[in-house]
């Protein structure tokens, strides 16, 4: 590890499940990531970009594109990145051995460790019997996915920009046991911070 302009190096990061062009992803969580780190080669192992979201609603922010930016330029810089598709960025998959703007497309590859030890690195909706079988009940369960998560960020969001804990009215019980931990910690816990969608 050494240090460089950007911050730590290493010589390999693995990345993924960005969901890139969702309400859910955390953009800025990982451009803060992509700034403090970074590797002779990273591996972005699926579902970067979520393609199944992007056809049915378009959902693209300006952090979005600054992810996309951030990594390209981390291969200008000389890193090496290697893409490698999941099932929510298959469209990829009819690309293998071509490069975007320096990033290397593969359906799978094998990492040598430090210590010469050898993995392959692939997505792992390669053993997903539903995905490969039964796309329709893996879209339907993308699609539950999604709107518990709308429902969670819709419940939590408000509770972000106050200091009232997340357990706040919830429940007698609950109004206790925070109690208590103000008593032993000094100070009333917060809720986490959840991104705007």
């Amino acid at each position: 590890m050494s240090k460089n302009d950007e911050g730590k190096k290493y010589r390999s990061l693995f990345l993924s499940d960005f969901h890139l062009g969702t309400r859910g992803c955390q953009a800025q969580l990982l451009l803060d990531f992509l700034r403090d780190y970074d590797a002779e080669t990273i591996y972005l192992v699926g579902d970067i970009v979520d393609a199944w979201q992007l056809k049915s609603t378009w959902y693209w922010p300006q952090a979005h594109n600054d992810v996309v930016q951030k990594l390209l330029r981390k291969a200008r810089k000389g890193s090496r990145l290697i893409y490698i598709p999941g099932n929510h960025d298959e469209f990829l998959r009819d690309f293998p051995g071509h490069h975007f703007g320096g990033i290397e497309v593969v359906e799978q590859t094998v990492h040598v460790a430090a210590d010469g030890k050898r993995y392959v690195v692939m997505h792992g909706d390669a053993f997903d019997v539903v995905v490969r079988h039964a796309k329709w009940l893996a879209h339907l369960g993308d699609w539950a996915y999604v709107f518990a998560l709308g429902l969670n960020t819709e419940r939590y969001q408000p509770r972000a920009y106050d200091a009232r804990p997340i357990t706040h009215g919830l429940s007698p019980r609950a109004d206790r046991a925070r109690g208590k931990t103000r008593s032993i910690h000094g100070a009333t816990p917060r809720a986490a911070s959840v991104p705007p969608p």
